[in-house]
């Protein structure tokens, strides 16, 4: 189970960089969408955004796009 949250950090941080920039962003559902398609790897919404937000105290640059749909 460890093992799985560890791959799912490596999981998101590839989506980002792959599928993300400053003109494109993607939402949570679509995150996750990417997740299960990619990596049959689904998370819940509250566990993703604790993942963003542990990537982004390690100095990686994400950028948040508070709304009724968040936005990576």
């Amino acid at each position: 189970m460890e093992d799985q949250a560890k791959l799912r950090i490596i999981y998101l941080y590839n989506i980002l960089s792959q599928y993300t920039n400053e003109k494109h962003q993607l939402t949570t559902n679509q995150i996750n969408q990417k997740l299960i398609d990619l990596y049959n790897a689904p998370v819940n919404r509250n566990t993703l955004t604790h993942d963003i937000l542990l990537m982004k105290e390690a100095g990686i640059g994400i950028e948040a796009h508070r709304g009724v749909q968040n936005r990576y």
